[in-house]
């Protein structure tokens, strides 16, 4: 196994998606540990942003159909959900060409669809799905591949989302330079999403992928390729929605108490959106539960994230 790559935006490259040894498991923590104390060097580089959550009785009943779910997944549900692609596709010339990059069942690429009529959505991981989620076969294709072919699949795609996949891409900072030597050659609009775990999941997720991604990671991301806009970073819950995370998954999980990670109370679910609620009163960004972030290239006006998202607030660090 290799520990690092000059290609990675972090320390190592230690992937906990392999087995891993006692010594390599306590590398892996102490590396990624070090990687999200330090946290220079990302003023400017992004605008930061919050959601402004306003209907939280709603948001209830969302979380109880949605089980035991991470506070994590359930914020990028609620993204995607929210996430307006009327605007996204005038923005790209009236017509959405997704690539998801990790895809696995093709799950978020069936919402894409089910939210365009017109959408075509391709999905790429290195492992055929056992069960590929988009229904409609004429706009959803699978093709087996991996981050490393991003140049040669990019081709005509105008819309590249990655859902929590960035931090298992062991060279995270060659994909990034890849597609931006793409765009800059072919002068086509693109639009990145990518959604990827913040510093403080080190310690509820544990061992999960390579990294984590704190505001100095971004700017490394960022810096690999020009834009025409300032890219967008929003931050996502904070230490409630973390200690929840904990106290609920985690914590059990280390105890081997496996019914009580999977086993959804009747309160679980109004419990996880009060967390979120409290999150909303204090917007710090390094105790963010998850971030998204976006990009524009070859655009020939600037997004506007209330536009595509609504009820978002920009921030300073």
């Amino acid at each position: 196994m290799n520990y690092f790559s000059l290609d990675s935006s972090s320390l190592h490259v230690i992937n906990s998606d392999n087995k891993l040894n006692f010594f390599e498991k306590y590398c892996y923590l102490l590396f990624n540990v070090i990687n999200n104390l330090l946290q220079i060097g990302a003023k400017n580089s992004f605008s930061l942003h919050y959601p402004k959550y306003t209907n939280y009785s709603e948001m209830v009943i969302r979380a109880k159909a949605s089980g035991r779910i991470s506070p994590a997944r359930f914020f990028c549900n609620e993204f995607w959900g929210d996430l307006n692609l009327v605007t996204i596709k005038h923005a790209l010339g009236d017509e959405i060409k997704a690539i998801e990059i990790g895809c696995g069942s093709g799950i978020y690429g069936k919402k894409l669809i089910t939210k365009d009529q017109k959408l075509k959505y391709t999905g790429v991981d290195i492992a055929i799905p056992a069960k590929w989620e988009p229904e409609i076969k004429d706009r959803a294709t699978f093709v087996q591949g991996s981050c490393d072919d991003i140049g040669r699949l990019l081709m005509d795609n105008n819309l590249l989302f990655t859902q929590s996949a960035l931090e298992h891409f062991e060279k995270d900072l060659r994909f990034m330079k890849e597609i931006g030597t793409a765009v800059k050659k072919t002068g086509k609009p693109l639009i990145q999403i990518h959604l990827f775990p913040s510093g403080p999941c080190l310690k509820t997720f544990l061992w999960h992928g390579i990294r984590q991604y704190n505001l100095r990671l971004v700017k490394k991301l960022i810096k690999q390729s020009t834009h025409s806009a300032k890219p967008i970073l929003i931050c996502l819950g904070g230490k409630n929605s973390n200690s929840f995370h904990w106290k609920s998954i985690t914590k059990p999980m280390i105890l081997r108490n496996l019914e009580g990670v999977y086993k959804a109370e009747p309160t679980y679910g109004s419990a996880l959106v009060e967390a979120i609620k409290l999150d909303a009163q204090s917007n710090k960004p390094k105790s963010a539960s998850f971030n998204i972030l976006i990009t524009q290239h070859n655009l020939s006006k600037e997004l506007d994230i209330n536009a595509i998202l609504g009820g978002y607030s920009e921030i300073s660090i």
